[in-house]
């Protein structure tokens, strides 16, 4: 959002960013309008640890396939 709202106006100076939004409330808000990265940034952090998302663990997806369906859906029954 930062990124985007800073190209508003290049042209003529003066530029007008709406984000639309379903929180109004969301510190993620206040971040941006406030050009806050560093509290943006321990804030995401501690969510994503809290959460135990990356950096703190590792995403990975496995897909599978198969020509015949039911082996591509039962394969996964195998890895538990």
């Amino acid at each position: 959002m930062e990124q985007v709202s800073g190209r508003a106006g290049r042209k003529d100076g003066v530029g007008k960013v709406l984000i639309q939004v379903a929180n109004t409330k969301h510190p993620v808000l206040g971040y941006v309008q406030a050009h806050d990265y560093k509290t943006f940034f321990l804030h995401e952090l501690e969510g994503r640890q809290r959460f135990f998302y990356p950096p703190y663990s590792r995403i990975i997806m496995i897909t599978f396939r198969h020509k015949i369906k039911e082996v591509a859906e039962s394969a996964p029954n195998y890895l538990q």
